[in-house]
């Protein structure tokens, strides 16, 4: 029996996913559960598992991208269907010929070269090695049957690409280059997305100084009280209640606008801003769901759970998925919110900055307090300065002070 690894649907808005990594390798046995490939979309990693015992073929090297439902790979459960298989020249699925037609140029190409690099024929070993040299396969002509690409095609082009490539010409004064890496994957879907939603919405960006005093006092003897083995409450958890109680108050700031008509959620869904990766440039926003029937406590373990999981097997896009509003903790850095902006479809996010002591006048008098910034981005295009204010010094109060809200700290 033959089975094919396909690219699963993870979400009503995919479309297409990135092959980052085999666990096995071509020709080798798997087993039925097993992990063999890594893929990743615009918002998480997802490990697809074997869907039979038998020998792989790989199909789809690491760093393609190919739609929901095409074909990455196959398994064959004998020696002698995994010898058929390794004479299949075609084995994409109708979805990745569709994309593939609907993506070529408008123009007339060469007859020797094929519309596009995920329909062209060639060998498992021609596509691995010209994937891992960054080989463009539509440049490539086949000499194989039926104007199939083999090794040696690719290795010719290879050795002709290094052949022909010019020394770089360094100008006087011109800064020395220390790395050149293409924009991709998450990050090139980040920017895509803050583009989009500057370019969207009008978006008004305010700021506050809250005194945090009281508020961490509450934490820290909440703290004290802690039994053994009993998570602690972060800043984060209580901005998420926090801001999840502003909003109860001022619901317009939990709505999108689309189609000229605004929705007005009934269900507060937080998502929370975290940096992954060694140096913080990876952001992932797992999201905290109906934030108003949960209490502070219920909030600090599943955003504990949520953050643990991103970090170990990376997040689900059920994680990341049904935010109505976005919260980013950059005191968390010790630095200060600048203009956070809105994901979209959301319509606010909100930014907490580092807790600093600064000279502040209490009743006539200069005294030291911990003052920590708040930043808060809305779309002006239906949300008012005045309402933003509202907001913005609600939740400033519910900060400063944090003994007159009834928190249920009971586990």
């Amino acid at each position: 029996m033959i089975f094919k690894i396909h690219i699963p649907s993870l979400g009503a808005n995919m479309e297409k996913a990135k092959i980052t990594k085999w666990f096995a390798q071509s020709g080798g046995n798997v087993e039925q559960g097993e992990a063999v490939a890594s893929i990743e979309t615009d918002k998480a990693s997802y490990d697809i598992t074997a869907p039979g015992n038998g020998i792989l073929k790989i199909i789809r090297p690491p760093g393609e991208e190919v739609p929901v439902g095409g074909v990455i790979g196959m398994i064959a459960s004998q020696a002698e269907e995994f010898e058929e298989v390794q004479n299949q020249e075609d084995v994409a699925a109708p979805a990745d010929r569709r994309i593939s037609a609907e993506s070529a140029p408008a123009m007339s190409p060469h007859p020797d070269i094929p519309l596009d690099s995920s329909s062209v024929k060639i060998s498992a070993i021609a596509r691995k090695i010209a994937s891992e040299r960054g080989l463009e396969l539509t440049k490539v002509r086949g000499t194989g049957p039926g104007g199939r690409i083999t090794k040696e095609d690719v290795e010719k082009a290879l050795g002709e690409s290094s052949n022909q490539a010019k020394p770089r010409v360094t100008v006087p004064g011109e800064p020395r280059i220390k790395k050149v890496e293409p924009l991709s994957g998450k990050k090139k879907t980040m920017a895509r997305r803050l583009q989009e939603s500057m370019q969207a919405m009008a978006q008004m960006t305010n700021w506050e100084f809250v005194d945090m005093s009281q508020l961490i006092h509450l934490r820290e003897s909440t703290e004290a009280n802690l039994q053994r083995g009993e998570g602690g409450i972060t800043y984060n958890d209580i901005f998420v209640k926090f801001t999840g109680l502003a909003l109860q108050e001022y619901p317009l700031l939990n709505s999108t606008l689309k189609d000229d008509q605004i929705t007005t959620y009934e269900d507060i869904n937080i998502g929370v801003a975290v940096a992954m990766g060694e140096e913080g440039d990876d952001l992932v926003v797992p999201v905290i769901r109906r934030v108003q029937e949960k209490s502070i406590r219920e909030i600090s373990r599943e955003l504990r759970a949520l953050i643990r999981k991103a970090r170990e097997n990376g997040p689900s896009l059920d994680d990341l998925t049904g935010g109505t509003i976005s919260i980013t903790n950059i005191g968390a850095f010790g630095a200060n919110p600048g203009t956070p902006i809105i994901q979209l479809p959301q319509s606010a996010v909100v930014g907490f900055g580092v807790i600093e002591k600064k000279p502040v006048v209490v009743e006539d008098q200069i005294v030291i307090r911990p003052i920590m910034l708040l930043a808060v981005t809305v779309d002006h295009r239906f949300i008012t300065g005045a309402l933003s204010a509202r907001f913005r010094k609600r939740l400033k109060e519910l900060l400063e002070n944090p003994m007159k809200v009834i928190l249920d700290w009971k586990s």
